[in-house]
């Protein structure tokens, strides 16, 4: 009878949970949450997309990606630097004054940002061009790798069946469609 008892409570704690849901969903409008999210920084967005389906799903729709990206350029801009040790890849984010002057500001003063990932120890590659958030990297191998510091994700993109000897590849950002394109050349 414990059984079933603690079943049925279990049942009683999902429909409140539920029915708390409910009324979350409904006292905040969809596009207040949207709102809100797009002003927090992009670590604390990524930390949110678990709280729920729905907050998961607007933080990865294309118009709130756009929204927050547009939003994300009008703040300080940051110096991003990374390093790799065995199969950790260290990136630091230091905000930096837009004033383009030559005073000393000491880095220390700056609050600074960091995150370490995994990464296969085989793998060397150092960055190109950074194109509206992504950055395009290569390896020694050649191949070419598409990094998002925010997501923290790394694509390595396959070999063509070409020669990649004197080959280059170009990062390129359409405004009108929102998308990256990458373009290989022989």
């Amino acid at each position: 009878m414990d059984h079933q008892q603690e079943t049925t409570e279990q049942i009683h704690k999902k429909a409140r949970i539920k029915s708390q849901e409910s009324v979350v969903r409904s006292s905040f409008p969809l596009d207040l949450i949207s709102e809100i999210l797009s002003k927090l920084p992009a670590k604390s967005v990524g930390r949110f997309r678990c709280v729920s389906k729905l907050w998961s799903s607007v933080t990865t729709d294309p118009y709130f990606i756009n929204k927050f990206e547009t939003q994300s350029r009008q703040r300080k801009p940051c110096l991003l630097v990374s390093f790799k040790r065995d199969d950790r890849l260290f990136v630091f984010s230091i905000p930096q004054d837009r004033q383009s002057s030559n005073e000393y500001h000491p880095i220390a003063s700056q609050p600074v940002h960091s995150y370490h990932m995994t990464y296969p120890k085989s793998r060397r590659f150092f960055p190109r061009v950074s194109v509206h958030g992504l950055i395009s990297c290569f390896q020694e191998e050649t191949k070419p790798i598409i990094w998002n510091p925010t997501t923290r994700k790394l694509l390595i993109l396959t070999k063509p069946e070409k020669s990649w000897e004197y080959a280059t590849f170009f990062l390129g950002y359409d405004p009108v469609d929102a998308k990256h394109s990458f373009v290989h050349a022989f």
